[in-house]
């Protein structure tokens, strides 16, 4: 992703470079026939089982499209994927802050047992 200063539509790049990502996959969402939430998947290899995974890195939810269990459904379509692929298993990190996607996802997942670490590269490191 560029910063804005460098082009003129930066999320139709953005977009553009995830659709055209030899590795992710993108899912929508529709709710009524409109386009109300989108995921971002990978199908990546599995090391101490030797098999794969799923990875879930976005999954967004328009506001006027939430409570209507459409992330449930989306996440359960990736899993349905991962199943008929061989995955080991499906995960995803949430924003501890996030209470709302923390209660979505409680209701049909568990919290994995592991902490995640990022280590920021380049010029967009916080610190």
């Amino acid at each position: 992703m560029y910063p804005a200063s460098q082009t003129e539509n930066p999320r139709q790049e953005a977009a553009t470079a995830l659709l055209s990502s030899q590795t992710a996959e993108v899912m929508g969402g529709f709710l009524d026939g409109k386009l109300s939430a989108f995921a971002v998947f990978f199908d990546l290899p599995e090391a101490i089982s030797n098999g794969r995974a799923g990875q879930l890195d976005d999954l967004y939810v328009a506001a006027g499209a939430r409570g209507q269990r459409l992330a449930q459904r989306m996440v359960e379509a990736i899993a349905a994927i991962g199943r008929a692929r061989g995955w080991v298993h499906l995960r995803w990190l949430v924003p501890e802050d996030n209470e709302a996607a923390l209660r979505t996802y409680e209701r049909f997942a568990k919290a994995a047992s592991w902490k995640s670490y990022v280590l920021w590269l380049g010029d967009s490191a916080p610190w």
